[in-house]
């Protein structure tokens, strides 16, 4: 279970995507260009999204060596579910799902 923050407890990049006012923010993860751009500057082709609260989303910068399966994404899910069952208010809370965007390939 969760202590004080399950995402502070790993030891991986996260960063947060919203708007200005952080208020329904979480609409951002729509921009795709921006996504990419984000994914450029961190020399990465992929990003896992977990989706935070309405006002927020946390973007996964994963290592060079981490293997994205369905597994790995369920891990982060789980956490994803674990986060808002103990620290989002439920009005809220958006999706227990992780989310992994691939721009490799052209996508």
């Amino acid at each position: 279970t969760c202590e004080d923050d399950c995402l502070a407890e790993l030891d991986i990049p996260m960063f947060v995507i919203s708007n200005r006012d952080k208020i329904k923010g979480a609409a951002q993860v729509l921009d795709r260009e921006r996504l990419k751009a984000f994914a450029a500057e961190h020399n990465t082709e992929k990003l896992v999204i977990l989706p935070s609260s309405l006002h927020e989303m946390i973007l996964i910068v994963p290592a060079a060596n981490e293997i994205l399966d369905e597994e790995a994404l369920e891990r982060y899910s789980s956490l994803v579910a674990e986060v808002n069952a103990t620290q989002v208010d439920e009005e809220e809370q958006m999706i227990d799902k992780a989310f992994l965007i691939d721009f490799s390939e052209g996508n």
